[in-house]
């Protein structure tokens, strides 16, 4: 498994008092005592902050997805230039205002906005420290969904019913509505209510990894080298599962095999089976994409068929699972030649990483 580079920053060189110092093109200047950061400026405290804010409010709005971005944006600029102190403070700004905005829309909303804000920091501070694994992030996801889906479930709770009940109430409702379909479709419409009633749970895991994804961005954003800087940011050509996860897929596999074949066996063995393997898949396919960025790097491809290539592969994806086998076949096969836990073997991922042209 390797891990992706560190993101924190390079140290600043020490003045002779041992003070961090930064250079600039007057000379040494001690941190903090410049507007300039390697050639950019650096956000204050109230302009990071703010922007918690602004995703605090954000996650409680029909765009809830790009909250993450906004928040993990103001945390990691914190956490990287002022300290941890001051990334709290941004957090409690943030999760302030998605209450503010939030409770009058309903507890469900508020709710869902303070999970956002929090799953932001976590990615945020992990980011910063540059100890992003696959392997960790996948952990990230299933976190994130478990504590959403949780959340969702003791608020029902609270309302008397299951979650579960309320889910399979709304596809009911659903269902209802499109009996009024044309006969020659509603086999189809069957067989959608029976698989949505089978996986809604993944679609928390969905929720996760957007939310995930979004607050990694905004990591990225507020964490990319500047002129002169000598950081590397991750590659999606660098992404490798550890071996567990392959492990937790043919766990699940296993499960469904039995569900479905064993007289007996409780539903909730086949519905917790399949949303499982339907989770591993999303990371399975991420590592198919990640061999095929690779590819692209190593054929130095031009933009136009990247983006073709890109197009085509999640085509396969959606209609033949293609990139889910091509990664499942990599952990074992390592078409990269990846020195599991390092860089590829007999070159500098390091040094790859800073050649733009191929990058995938």
């Amino acid at each position: 498994m390797s891990e992706w580079p560190n993101n924190g920053g390079p140290v600043p060189p020490q003045g002779s008092d041992g003070s961090r110092s930064e250079a600039t093109d007057e000379g040494l200047v001690p941190a903090g005592q410049t507007s300039r950061d390697n050639g950019r400026r650096p956000l204050s405290v109230t302009a990071s902050v703010a922007l918690c804010a602004i995703g605090g409010v954000i996650a409680s709005s029909s765009m809830t997805l790009f909250a993450p971005v906004f928040v993990a944006y103001g945390l990691a600029a914190l956490l990287q230039r002022h300290g941890l102190r001051d990334m709290a403070l941004g957090l409690l700004a943030a999760i302030a205002a998605a209450l503010i905005t939030g409770v009058p829309q309903g507890t469900v909303v508020a709710v869902g906005s303070v999970i956002a804000c929090l799953a932001s920091a976590l990615v945020a501070g992990i980011w910063v420290k540059g100890k992003v694994t696959a392997g960790l992030g996948c952990v990230i996801v299933a976190v994130v969904a478990a504590v959403s889906l949780g959340a969702d479930a003791a608020l029902a709770t609270l309302e008397g019913t299951t979650l579960s009940a309320s889910v399979q109430g709304l596809l009911g409702a659903i269902q209802q509505q499109a009996s009024e379909a044309p006969a020659s479709v509603l086999p189809q419409v069957d067989l959608v209510s029976d698989l949505l009633s089978l996986l809604w749970p993944t679609s928390y895991v969905v929720l996760g990894l957007c939310e995930s994804v979004a607050a990694m961005l905004g990591s990225l954003l507020a964490t990319v080298p500047a002129p002169g800087e000598s950081r590397e940011v991750p590659h999606l050509a660098l992404f490798d599962l550890p071996l567990w996860v392959v492990g937790v897929f043919v766990a699940a596999v296993a499960g469904i095999a039995v569900a479905l074949t064993v007289p007996g066996v409780p539903e909730l063995v086949l519905m917790v089976a399949a949303n499982l393997a339907m989770a591993v898949r999303f990371a399975l396919a991420a590592q198919g994409l990640a061999v095929l960025s690779w590819l692209m790097r190593e054929k130095r491809v031009g933009a136009l068929l990247k983006l073709a290539a890109w197009v085509v592969a999640f085509l396969l994806e959606v209609q033949f699972i293609v990139m889910t086998v091509v990664g499942l076949v990599d952990v074992w096969a390592n078409f990269r030649h990846l020195t599991r836990g390092g860089g590829p073997d007999g070159a500098d991922a390091t040094k790859q990483d800073k050649e733009p042209a191929s990058a995938g």
